[in-house]
């Protein structure tokens, strides 16, 4: 198995023909045809079956088209560091960050790397907390900041804090609920009208949980997968959330909504993870210092 065969694999994979492949290369179509029979005899497996519209990945082309990007990026890696000794830090990360924290975090990091890493190309991501998960499992991201990792099987996880989850609202809604001054008790998430992700969500689970302990099951007025929708939705006063303190700390600090944390306090733990299978380079090295500061900071403000 050579970087060669596995460079003109990927085309195949991805284009899903083996002509638009060889186009793609330069190539001649029975020369990429004689690379793709050469990986398949090495590895004793068949890569591609045909079908009306080209060739299409079998089971263990899909699962070697992950293993090949990590590879061929490792190697990229290599070239640039020998290459570039002593040089400033260069070269592309990408990171998820999850939806909750992106909007607080996001800026911050890209302030920090603008000052200190001016040769890194940063990419940044804003899924859900299973979306986040899915990117580090695939590898499809250098990084990811994400809830709870260790309990999700991720050894290399890096707790970097813990952040607590508060009730927000609108003031009239709020107001409305008979709700006071002083942290929510969990059984208003019975009484309130919510809106919450599904639950397939890490926080839905949490807030499931809180509420039937409380004795007082999740009043579930509408679900929403996105943090930018969700928050929308809350302002223009339809529902209440649950959700970390720094996501609207700044619609709070304007007098939009009212957030006041739960009581008992309802906590998770955000952790940094490897993508699996991208090791990175010295660029994802730096930029995990990066936002480590950076959440730090976050945590103490």
């Amino acid at each position: 198995m050579t970087p060669r065969q596995l460079e003109r694999f990927l085309a195949v994979y991805e284009e899903g023909s083996m002509s638009a492949a060889a186009r793609r290369l330069r190539l001649a179509q029975p020369a990429l045809s004689q690379h793709i029979a050469a990986l398949e005899a090495d590895l004793g497996v068949r890569l591609f079956k045909r079908h009306s519209r080209g060739v299409g990945a079998t089971a263990e082309g899909e699962r070697l088209a992950p293993q090949a990007r990590a590879v061929l990026r490792r190697l990229e890696l290599i070239r640039r560091d020998i290459a570039s000794p002593g040089r400033e830090v260069s070269g592309e990360v990408e990171l998820a960050i999850v939806a909750s924290l992106a909007p607080a975090l996001g800026p911050r990091l890209l302030r920090k790397a603008a000052r200190s890493l001016p040769g890194v190309a940063l990419r940044l991501s804003d899924p859900l907390s299973r979306g986040a998960r899915e990117a580090v499992e695939r590898g499809a991201v250098d990084l990811g900041l994400m809830p709870n990792a260790a309990e999700l099987g991720f050894a290399d996880a890096r707790p970097l804090f813990e952040e607590a989850f508060h009730l927000v609202g609108a003031p009239a809604l709020w107001r409305a609920a008979g709700l006071g001054d002083g942290p929510a008790p969990h059984a208003a998430l019975g009484r309130v009208a919510l809106v919450i992700p599904d639950p397939t969500h890490d926080l839905r689970r949490r807030m499931e949980q809180a509420a039937l302990a409380a004795g007082a099951p999740l009043n579930v007025a509408y679900e929403i997968n996105s943090i930018a929708l969700l928050n929308a939705t809350v302002q223009d006063g339809l529902g209440f959330a649950v959700m970390p303190a720094a996501t609207m700390a700044a619609a709070a600090a304007q007098g939009a909504v009212i957030s006041r944390p739960l009581s008992p306090p309802l906590t998770r733990v955000q952790s940094l993870v490897r993508g699996r299978g991208r090791e990175g380079g010295a660029a994802a090295t730096a930029v995990e210092a990066l936002l480590a500061e950076a959440a730090a900071e976050l945590a103490a403000e």
